[in-house]
């Protein structure tokens, strides 16, 4: 790829990095998501004695969207849809990260998130998912056309295929999370004294043996959660082409970067710095790692004894 062609590539990248970042303000003014908790509400945890300084939250925002963007970028340009097709699989795929987090809120930030939070994050995925999809495929020239070329028809899973999936994403999603919970967040003291009003640290299989014995339906429902994630960006893992490899990759790319992970950046009233940090570390590592595996077992191999089928080719 020439010089000017990256060039025009970071173009726009930093184009889409604004229209993200104008949705995430419009999303956030809509839902009301920005506006400060009233007194008589929920506690909201004081991140920090002092307001931020707006020009460096606006900076972190505009970081976090421009990660994202180009994320877009990669998955737009390996895609075999176009149009109406790839915007939806966009727009569900930005749309998860607020219902994901909406429902972890509920559960683990109960009784210090204003009542209204969940409501209000999914009306900024919502309102974000609703402008920002269109617009990237717009900026990417994807509602055009293209000269079709040949592709090979993908082969049917039998009801066994889709059983053995389903169970093998649930198995891997609860290792995923409880390992790079542990070994990466729970290792800071902030986040033990956050979530359980102690510092002290408990080897990880009596931190399993903990929740198991305190909350054994944690962990159907963390499984359930994860695959209602697999179902709602499993168009756009199906919308990449190329080999089992490239879509691991793609698949990781997008549950980092596109899963909430790079909005811990910004000063986060809900949680010390500390503490938002270091589940900005483990929320990197744990989409890396399950998001290269979603794409490595949901990626569909081609049928060699179909016909071959013409399709858009995406430039």
């Amino acid at each position: 790829m020439s010089a000017a062609r990256y060039a025009f590539l970071g173009l726009k990248a930093i184009v889409l990095a604004i229209g993200l970042t104008v949705s995430f303000m419009i999303g956030s003014v809509v839902s009301g998501l920005g506006r400060p908790a009233a007194s008589s509400g929920a506690a909201v945890v004081k991140a920090a004695a002092a307001q931020p300084d707006p020009t460096a939250v606006f900076l972190l925002l505009f970081i976090s969207c421009l990660v994202q963007a180009l994320v877009v970028i990669y998955l737009v340009r390996q895609a075999q849809w176009r149009g109406w097709k790839i915007t939806a699989a966009l727009f569900l795929v930005f749309f998860n990260t607020f219902v994901q987090g909406s429902i972890e809120s509920s559960v683990y930030l109960k009784g210090k998130v204003p009542v209204q939070f969940t409501a209000q994050m999914l009306i900024t995925g919502l309102v974000i998912g609703l402008l920002f999809a269109p617009f990237a495929v717009w900026v990417l020239g994807a509602w055009r056309a293209a000269p079709a070329t040949p592709r090979v028809e993908h082969a049917r899973w039998s009801p066994g295929d889709w059983a053995g999936k389903i169970a093998a994403l649930a198995v891997v999603a609860l290792a995923v999370y409880y390992l790079c919970g542990y070994f990466i967040a729970w290792q800071s003291p902030a986040v033990r004294q956050f979530y359980a009003g102690s510092t002290e640290l408990k080897s990880f299989w009596s931190q399993i043996a903990g929740i198991w014995s305190a909350t054994p339906w944690m962990f159907p429902f963390q499984a359930a959660r994860a695959l209602l994630w697999v179902a709602m960006t499993l168009p756009a893992i199906w919308m990449l082409r190329g080999s089992r490899a490239r879509v691991a990759l793609g698949g990781a790319l997008m549950y980092a970067a596109l899963g909430g992970s790079t909005m811990l950046l910004l000063p986060n009233p809900l949680m010390p710095p500390a503490v938002a940090h270091a589940h900005l570390v483990e929320t990197t590592a744990s989409g890396l790692a399950f998001g290269a595996l979603v794409g490595w077992i949901m990626a569909r191999r081609e049928n060699p004894a179909a016909r071959e089928l013409p399709t858009p080719k995406v430039a």
